[in-house]
């Protein structure tokens, strides 16, 4: 290393924090003589150095916008750069020939080692030298430091609401009453009725190092909705005047940017208690781990829809089958086996999607022409009434109940 190199690290090593986030990165520009910008950890802008114009397309994007947009989000995917980020806590060098400057990238952290955002050095007014990452570095430990003492705080990390939301998904509940009062005042916007979404994005093009820019993607698609991070998951609190919550409604928006990007949620059951949301917690994952295995036409799979099945699941070891199944169902097994036919899975099929014949069409592989002739074998061998909901509902509760029972 240089004399020129020592003078600036000496120089960077001699900052004090408590001038302010501003103060640091207008100190650090000067030394590194590029401009930096830092932005928390859903690419939102938090500070930038003062004064600058580039011909460079992120910083102005970002600097004018206030963000990056998620088609440059996607394009850090796409060339490596997140998942580079995920497996380093050191400066790392972002490099592509779709860049016209090279720049680097170092990561913010609290005491409790999260990271809180990034800082984004551009080389647009000259290359970068020798040294220059392990300044960046040094620069990324002052501003981690400030940063914790800072107006951006809050805004990065919502520390409060998190650290409560955690403790009630995980029935960390010490004093129920100091615990409402405070949930009173956090939450005092909520209408009266309640939903808990659990969303998955595991499924889709991103990687869960994105948990957080979508959590404020969601929140800017939907904004009346409280958005957290829990166990790998996004969790929405969900709040409607309605008794009753509408996907097609109420959650139109959310949807269509799931099933766009592969996106999955579970969806409790109505409650009006903060304190009980650990049970509804629950509910959620069940809703979606059950949606995940069967119906994936869907994005979004309510509770309210497979409480039978969770329920058949729960009681499976302690009830004998044999004795509460139904005689036509045994029958279309015996009759299944002999004759190497999938009468009962297209029955099954068609109850479970209200009758839709154009569904069980598509799921069965067989023609509409097709469908017609098989429910009326099942009508005639089996002496099935369509029109008699009784017989209809024994049938497809003993068709759940093989299906808990045996798995």
């Amino acid at each position: 290393m240089n004399d020129s190199f020592e003078k600036k690290k000496k120089r960077l090593a001699s900052l004090e924090n408590g001038r302010g986030v501003k103060f640091l990165l207008n100190e650090g520009y000067k030394i590194l003589e590029n401009p930096i910008v830092m932005f928390d950890t859903s690419y939102n802008l938090l500070a930038c150095t003062e004064g600058i114009v580039t011909d460079d397309r992120l910083w102005n994007e970002i600097t004018t916008l206030g963000l990056f947009s998620h088609e440059t989000v996607k394009f850090f995917y796409t060339e490596g750069f997140i998942d580079t980020y995920a497996q380093t806590d050191t400066v790392a060098l972002m490099k592509s020939d779709k860049l016209k400057y090279d720049r680097a990238n170092g990561i913010l952290f609290d005491k409790d080692g999260i990271q809180l955002g990034n800082i984004n050095v551009t080389a647009c007014l000259k290359s970068f030298e020798e040294g220059d990452m392990e300044l960046i570095e040094i620069l990324s430990e002052l501003l981690s430091v400030e940063l914790q003492n800072s107006k951006f705080y809050q805004q990065i990390d919502r520390i409060y609401q998190e650290s409560m939301l955690n403790d009630l998904l995980e029935g960390n509940i010490r004093n129920s009453v100091i615990e409402k009062e405070q949930l009173a005042e956090l939450y005092d916007e909520l209408k009266p009725n309640l939903y808990l979404a659990v969303v998955d994005i595991t499924q889709c093009e991103h990687t869960l190092t994105h948990l957080a820019y979508f959590r404020d993607l969601l929140r800017k698609i939907q904004a009346d909705y409280r958005y957290y991070i829990h166990s790998n998951y996004i969790v929405i609190i969900i709040s409607t005047d309605n008794n009753l919550l509408s996907v097609k409604k109420d959650l139109s928006k959310l949807n269509a940017f799931f099933a766009e990007h592969k996106i999955y949620a579970g969806i409790s059951s109505r409650f009006q208690d903060l304190l009980e949301l650990q049970k509804y917690y629950r509910e959620a994952i069940n809703a979606l781990n059950y949606g995940l295995v069967g119906k994936k036409n869907q994005q979004m799979f309510r509770y309210d829809n497979i409480k039978i099945e969770h329920f058949l699941n729960s009681v499976k070891d302690t009830v004998d089958i044999s004795e509460v199944i139904s005689p036509v169902i045994s029958l279309i097994q015996e009759y299944d086996r002999e004759n190497n036919t999938s009468l009962l899975e297209l029955l099954n099929t068609y109850l479970s999607y209200g009758m839709d014949t154009e569904l069980t069409c598509e799921i069965m592989k067989i023609t509409p022409d097709e469908l017609p002739l098989i429910l009326k074998k099942l009508e005639d061998t089996f002496e099935i009434d369509w029109k008699d909901g009784d017989l209809l509902l024994n049938i497809f509760v003993t068709i759940k109940m093989i299906d808990s029972f045996q798995s």
